[in-house]
C-alpha cells in the first residue's frame, strides 16, 4: 500500500505543477546549467559567496522556516486499500510560506473517500512542495473507522485530520548556478575529518541534510562559473577564501647537483653511520675535467667512485688518483657534454647506511 501511495504521490506532484500553470499561475522553471535545449535558454546567474549568506544552515529551526517559506503548493491524500478508486486527493497553492499559510491552504478541503471494509486502515498523507515540485514538508498518518452505534454504522475518528508536517531529510537550498556540492565535517580541532557529497538538482537546489545544521562543518559548492564558494555551517556566513600562487621546489633525497665544476662533498656520519649520497655532474662543454672527492664529517675518505653517464647502461669504477696530505680525489678527465651520476664507495665501517625498515620474511618451508 505504501509503495503505491508513493508512486501516486510522484504522479500527483507533477499534476500539481502542471494544473496550477494551466490555471494561470505561471511558474518559471529554469533549465539545468548544462542544457542546450533551445535558443531562449538562460543559465542561472552565478551567485558568489559574498552576495549570498545561508542563514538556514545555522539550525534545524531556521532550516524549517526556510522550508515553510519555499512551500508553494500543498497536497493531501486519503487512501484505503481498494483495488479501484482507493484515493482521494486535493492540491492547493500556498499563498504564504508560513505555518499559518500552510494551515490556511489545507484547512477546509472536502474530499470523498470510498471505504468498503471498515476494518481496513485508512492512510492520510500531506506534503508541501517548492515551485519545482520537490517535497519540503511531509507527514503521514494511519487510522481506522470507529463504530458509531449498535447498528454498525461507522465514522471517521474525531482526530483523523490532525497531522503534523516536518521537514524532509535533506530539503533543497536554492543556490542558483550550483553544479556540485560537498559538506566537510570538522573535528574538535577544526580539521576536516570526513567529506560527503550532496545532491544538487537541475535548478541549483543543494539538498542539505538538516541533521548537519548547526554543526562544525563547511559547505563547499562548485558554481557554473567554474569557481568554488564556501559557507560556515554554524554561522551561515560565506567563507572568504585565501588564494595562493604556489610553485614546487623539488629535490631528490641525498642527491646533490653540480654544473661544470669540481665535485667536493662532505657526507654526514655519526659513529660511522650515515646515508650515502649521489652527485649529479652536468657538463655543458666537451673536454672538461672535474676533481671528485668525498669525505665524512668524521674524517674518513671514500675508497672509489662509480660513474655512469645519463643514457648509458654501464657504471665505471674509478680509484683515487690523487693522494696528498689530508685529501683524496679522483680526476675525471675529458668529459663529454652530458650529465654524470657519481656514487662514492667507502671502506667497511667508515660509512654504514641504516637498514631498510622493512625486511621481507625469509621462506624456509617446503611446498605442502
Amino acid at each position: 500500500m505504501k509503495k503505491s501511495l508513493k508512486a501516486a504521490l510522484i504522479a500527483l506532484t507533477m499534476t500539481v505543477v502542471l494544473a496550477l500553470n494551466v490555471q494561470g499561475q505561471t511558474t518559471t522553471q529554469p533549465q539545468p546549467p548544462t542544457s542546450t535545449t533551445g535558443p531562449t535558454q538562460v543559465s542561472p546567474t552565478p551567485v558568489t559567496a559574498v552576495q549570498m549568506p545561508l542563514p538556514m544552515l545555522m539550525s534545524r529551526q531556521k532550516m524549517r522556516t526556510y522550508a515553510e517559506e519555499q512551500s508553494k503548493y500543498a497536497l493531501s491524500i486519503f487512501s484505503s486499500p481498494l483495488p479501484v478508486g482507493d484515493e482521494a486527493y486535493d492540491y492547493v497553492p500556498v499563498l504564504e510560506g508560513s505555518e499559518a499559510g500552510i494551515h490556511a491552504a489545507l484547512t477546509g478541503i472536502s474530499m470523498s473517500l470510498d471505504v468498503a471494509n471498515p476494518e481496513d486502515w485508512i492512510y492520510l498523507q500531506v506534503n508541501t512542495y517548492n515551485e519545482h515540485g520537490q517535497p519540503l514538508l511531509i507527514a503521514d498518518k494511519q487510522f481506522k473507522l470507529v463504530v458509531m452505534d449498535p447498528s454498525g454504522r461507522h465514522a471517521m475518528p474525531s482526530d483523523y485530520a490532525d497531522i503534523t508536517l516536518d521537514m524532509v531529510d535533506d530539503p533543497p537550498i536554492d543556490i542558483p548556478g550550483a553544479l556540485y556540492a560537498f559538506v566537510d565535517e570538522l573535528d574538535a580541532n577544526g580539521q576536516t575529518m570526513r567529506e560527503d557529497s550532496l545532491m544538487v538538482d537541475e535548478w541549483g537546489g543543494v539538498h542539505f541534510p538538516w541533521r548537519l545544521t548547526e554543526t562544525n562543518a563547511i559547505l563547499a559548492v562548485f558554481m557554473n562559473d567554474g569557481e568554488w564558494v564556501y559557507w560556515n555551517v554554524k554561522t551561515g556566513v560565506p567563507i572568504v577564501v585565501q588564494k595562493f600562487t604556489v610553485t614546487v621546489n623539488p629535490g631528490v633525497k641525498n642527491v646533490i647537483s653540480f654544473t661544470d665544476c669540481d665535485v667536493l662533498q662532505e657526507v654526514t656520519t655519526h659513529g660511522g653511520n650515515g646515508e650515502n649520497v649521489t652527485a649529479e655532474l652536468k657538463i655543458t662543454q666537451t673536454g672538461k675535467t672535474s676533481t671528485v672527492s668525498f669525505w665524512t664529517t668524521e674524517g674518513k675518505w671514500f675508497k672509489s667512485v662509480d660513474v655512469r653517464k645519463l643514457g648509458e647502461s654501464s657504471w665505471m669504477t674509478y680509484m683515487p688518483t690523487v693522494r696528498t696530505l689530508g685529501s683524496v680525489s679522483v680526476q675525471l678527465q675529458s668529459l663529454g657534454a652530458g650529465t654524470y651520476y657519481i656514487v662514492p664507495n667507502w671502506n667497511y665501517g667508515d660509512l654504514v647506511e641504516p637498514d631498510d625498515p622493512y625486511v621481507p620474511p625469509v621462506y624456509t618451508g617446503g611446498r605442502g
